[in-house]
């Protein structure tokens, strides 16, 4: 008998292929590839990126903050100087 052959008849490896349909059932369960999981599973990703990452957008929040600001009181001066003419 062929390898092979052998592990493609499924008579012969019942439990292989039960084997292999619970593990694949509980991948998918724990993935969030459900319909029911997929939010706990990207919520789970966002806070662990976020976790993960939490100084570079602190810092990259402040950097925005920053130039908001600057823009802003560049406006504002706009707004309310004016030149003189003489």
């Amino acid at each position: 008998m062929s390898a092979s052959r052998d592990t493609l008849n499924p008579k012969l490896n019942t439990a292989n292929l039960q084997h292999r349909l619970e593990l694949i059932n509980y991948y998918k369960y724990k993935n969030g590839v459900e319909m029911a999981n997929w939010p706990h599973f990207a919520m789970k990703r966002l806070l662990n990126h976020t976790m993960r990452y939490k100084f570079n957008y602190a810092i990259k929040g402040f950097a925005a903050y920053l130039m908001y600001r600057d823009i802003a009181q560049y406006r504002h001066m706009k707004a309310t100087s004016y030149l003189s003419y003489q």
